[in-house]
Order: C-alpha cells, then sequence, then structure tokens
C-alpha cells in the first residue's frame, strides 16, 4: 500500500516518468494480490481467527482493487483518477491498520 501511496503522489506531483510510475504501480498491485491471496487461503486455526480472517480478507481484497484502480489511473495519465485511487488507498490502509489495532 505504501508504494501504492507513493506512486500516487509522484503522479500527482509529476515527479516521475510515467513508465517508472506504471511498472512500480504494476508490481505493488501483484504483491498485494499475492499477498491477499496467500492469506485468503490458508485455514483459520480457531474460531478467534475465523473473525480476523473475516475482516482482513475483504480489506485485502479492497486494497487490491484501489492498486488496480491506480495502475489503470497512471497507465492513463488520468490524475483525477489517480487521486481517487489514492483516497481508496489510504481508506483501505486505514481499515487494515483498524485490524491490526484491534489485534494487539
Amino acid at each position: 500500500m505504501g508504494t501504492g501511496l507513493f506512486v500516487a503522489d509522484l503522479a500527482e506531483a509529476d515527479r516521475a516518468p510515467g513508465v517508472y510510475l506504471d511498472v512500480t504501480a504494476t508490481h505493488a498491485e501483484e504483491r498485494a494480490r499475492s499477498i491477499a491471496a496467500s492469506f485468503a487461503s490458508l485455514h483459520p486455526p480457531g474460531p478467534a481467527s475465523d473473525e480476523l480472517r473475516a475482516q482482513l480478507v475483504p480489506l485485502a481484497s479492497d486494497a487490491v482493487e484501489e492498486l488496480a484502480s491506480l495502475r489503470i489511473a497512471v497507465r492513463r495519465g488520468d490524475t483525477a483518477a489517480v487521486r481517487d485511487a489514492e483516497r481508496g488507498l489510504r481508506a483501505a490502509a486505514d481499515g487494515l491498520g483498524s485490524v491490526r489495532g484491534s489485534t494487539v
């Protein structure tokens, strides 16, 4: 998510070449998709873990979708869509952070 936010900041400020932004956004999306799929495939050991999984799987999916939106916006050079994706990434990060805070 941090990489996606970094890419969004660079894209909005026009501070990096489009090819760099595209490759970096693509890699961030691919890594997030892999992590989300790996987590979703794990079998929780007990009821408390079931609850955690039920919270995290949709949040991870949201993060992947926002990274995909960012990748598409960067490829199109659509600054408004980059801003929208950045807002979505921040919301996903906040959601994931709130789960982390509730499980510590």
